[in-house]
């Protein structure tokens, strides 16, 4: 995920430029998930705050493969490319991810 939101030029999703159930659905879990991760955050309470973006692991999965993100129409694709570096920047909040080593 953080290797295309890098390609996003801007943050703010439009949500009426989704044209994929898929995409929709991801958006407004995101927004369900976020609202309680940023309380868990400002109580910090670390382990609750990840788990509710464990949340977000299936949908994005869906997300990858049901939707092409890097389509030629400008429009969806940034649109799409904006939902996934809001979710990777909010991720970013309690870890970077990309620096794991399994």
């Amino acid at each position: 995920m953080a290797r295309l939101a890098i390609n996003a030029k801007r943050e703010n999703v439009i949500e009426d430029d989704f044209v994929e159930d898929t995409e929709r659905n991801l958006y407004r879990l995101f927004l369900e998930v976020k609202s309680g991760f940023e309380e868990d955050i400002s109580r910090r309470e670390y382990e609750s705050a990840l788990k509710k973006l464990a949340e977000l692991t299936q949908p994005v999965d869906n997300f990858f493969l049901k939707v092409m993100v890097m389509v030629e129409d400008e429009k969806l694709k940034s649109n799409r490319l904006a939902l996934l570096k809001t979710i990777e920047k909010t991720y970013r909040r309690i870890a970077d991810f990309t620096k794991l080593v399994m």
